[in-house]
């Protein structure tokens, strides 16, 4: 996906067009002024529906705020959607997660240089995803990346391999890295070892709380 501009998006322009012309009515035409007097507060709540369910529903707010691109190039964000987990196994929410493009690992990327070839992945629940460009590595390499890879658009992102599942004696022998240049590649490629929770700010947790479909419904009746 790629975010509408502001004027195109079906939670705004519709309704932009909906108040100007209430309120055409209701001050160049007399004869109108009962109908607008009735059609703006259903206007409003129609509004506040939109609004919420933008906030209820992520498919809803690609819907609304963002337009669909068919290449992976011309997308900014990507709608995750886990597939359907095992039986006892509770399936992680769905997310929009923000694509991220920066120069493909080499010496040059790791101090800052330019490169010459671009790197494109989106992180979801903390596991790197990365865009599979057909040819790189072999026939092999292709058919891994059909097999285990998701489709986006023209493109095929496949889960970073992290160095696990091999044999004991691949560990064994393994003595760690020699240097500052195999230390700084290792963590370009796959990150810090570390994991880092946000502090969230307050007013960013009421909003979340507020705008929760048990209290706006509650709020509703007691209204």
């Amino acid at each position: 996906y790629a975010p509408r501009h502001a004027l195109l998006r079906f939670d705004v322009a519709p309704f932009a067009c909906g108040y100007v012309l209430c309120l055409s009515l209701f001050f160049t035409v007399p004869s109108r002024e009962v109908s607008a007097n009735v059609a703006m507060p259903l206007l409003v709540c129609a509004h506040l529906l939109v609004f919420l369910v933008s906030h209820w529903s992520l498919s809803a707010l690609c819907a609304l705020k963002l337009r669909r691109v068919s290449t992976v190039a011309s997308a900014t964000l990507v709608h995750v959607v886990p597939a359907t987990a095992g039986a006892g196994l509770a399936t992680p929410p769905s997310e929009l997660c923000a694509l991220e493009r920066r120069p493909r690992y080499s010496p040059e990327a790791v101090t800052g240089a330019a490169a010459s070839a671009e790197e494109t992945r989106f992180e979801f629940h903390k596991t790197a995803f990365v865009l599979h460009v057909k040819g790189e590595g072999g026939p092999k390499a292709d058919a891994e990346a059909e097999a285990e890879g998701v489709r986006a658009g023209d493109g095929l992102f496949v889960q970073l391999r992290m160095p696990v599942g091999r044999e004991a004696a691949f560990y064994l022998q393994a003595r760690g890295y020699r240097d500052a240049a195999s230390v700084a590649a290792a963590e370009y490629m796959f990150g810090p070892n570390a994991c880092h929770i946000p502090e969230r700010a307050f007013v960013e947790l009421f909003k979340e709380q507020a705008l929760a479909p048990f209290f706006v419904f509650q709020v509703l009746r007691v209204v």
